[in-house]
């Protein structure tokens, strides 16, 4: 009896694993991934809840806060093999640059930015050195060289109004927007407001 009750005892003072008294660890799921996107080195995936890289050996790195990731849950993740750089979109409309895998840059403009109502980042492509970035408040286009919001297109529905944007894309001269209320297209070049 006294012998198994010295046993649980140690097994409790002695099994925490290293966690001193007042830190966390993190108990995310890291199953049914929502986003998957491969760069040069890791392919990085996350869920409702978690975040991670994997190597072409399997081993698992988990991302978080304080590794110095600036959102919480990940609405969307594109990568740029031009910049080497994976961009990173939170629903809370934080942007973050992951460039070259290991120097995370955060874009601050748009999440610091006073607007009523949800910022999501619905949607990222790329056209060439710039990410056009679709929200639920309008269209950015984040300069990926200068890290910093280039422009941005909050009044573009009938009437002048924000509109969500959905996705977006760049053909030839012409950048086309999904919204809800349909798809709008306009000439892309820096002459055009």
């Amino acid at each position: 009896m006294i012998l198994s009750f010295s046993i649980f005892f140690i097994s409790i003072c002695f099994g925490q694993n290293g966690i001193a008294t007042g830190k966390w660890r993190t108990h995310f799921t890291y199953k049914d991934a929502v986003f998957c996107e491969a760069t040069n080195n890791y392919v990085y995936a996350s869920t409702d809840q978690g975040f991670w890289r994997t190597t072409n050996t399997g081993e698992m790195t988990k991302l978080l806060r304080t590794d110095g990731f600036h959102g919480g849950e990940i609405s969307q993740l594109c990568f740029n093999q031009a910049t080497n750089t994976l961009f990173i979109g939170y629903l809370d409309g934080s942007i973050d640059l992951l460039i070259n895998d290991n120097k995370i840059v955060n874009i601050p403009g748009f999440f610091s930015k006073f607007l009523q109502g949800d910022k999501r980042i619905n949607h990222v492509t790329f056209n060439n050195r710039e990410a056009l970035v679709s929200t639920n408040f309008g269209l950015l286009i984040v300069d990926l060289d200068k890290k910093e919001i280039k422009d941005s297109y909050t009044s573009i529905g009938t009437g002048g109004v924000a509109i969500r944007v959905l996705s977006s894309c760049i053909k030839k001269d012409s950048i086309y927007i999904s919204t809800v209320d349909g798809i709008l297209a306009a000439e892309y070049s820096k002459t055009v407001n």
